[in-house]
């Protein structure tokens, strides 16, 4: 058979080897291109520029919606950028849990709050409350979405526990005074 001949073998298997080592090769640089493309994004955020980041962010959500890293700062860039309403849709369902990091969970407290679902910043505030028990911005966190919510009567108490972390810091006393007008 002329099949069968080493002739015809051997190019057919380089071809097969050729064509799983591009298939490798395109599966790695398409992750390292998402990661290029987060990495972009992230420092754009950090930097201040917010709408250069969202699309990218946007789109690699898009593309992989159960990496949660590209959800995380998706959240937590569109509520820097005072997009609260957005913030708080993109991270509704997202389960807050022992491993969403610390900056999602104020970002979803504050944008939740700030778009009027004080059951949700209160869930993740307190979250956050757990690990930081003694973190100012945290307790002020919980302490606004207690009052906000519909039994504001716990908000005293953190307010009270608040005032104890800051002690004698005039600005902090101040800023946490503006903050509850």
């Amino acid at each position: 058979m002329l099949l069968s001949e080493d002739r015809f073998q051997r190019p057919l298997w380089s071809c097969l080897v050729v064509a799983l080592s591009l298939a490798v090769l395109g599966a790695d640089a398409s992750a390292q291109t998402n990661g290029q493309i987060h990495r972009g994004a992230v420092e754009d955020a950090r930097n201040g520029r917010f709408d250069d980041a969202l699309p990218s962010l946007r789109a690699l959500v898009l593309r992989e919606p159960n990496v949660l890293r590209w959800r995380y700062d998706l959240v937590a860039v569109l509520s820097w950028a005072n997009r609260h309403v957005e913030a708080r849709d993109a991270a509704r369902n997202l389960r807050l849990g022992n491993n969403t990091p610390s900056y999602v969970l104020a970002a979803i407290g504050k944008s939740a709050l700030e778009a009027g679902d004080a059951a949700r910043s209160l869930q993740s505030w307190s979250r956050l409350l757990q690990r930081q028990p003694k973190n100012a911005d945290t307790l002020l966190g919980v302490a606004l979405a207690q009052l906000a919510g519909a039994d504001p009567k716990p908000a005293g108490a953190t307010l009270q526990r608040l005032m104890a972390t800051v002690g004698n810091n005039r600005p902090q006393r101040q800023a946490i005074a503006e903050a509850l007008r």
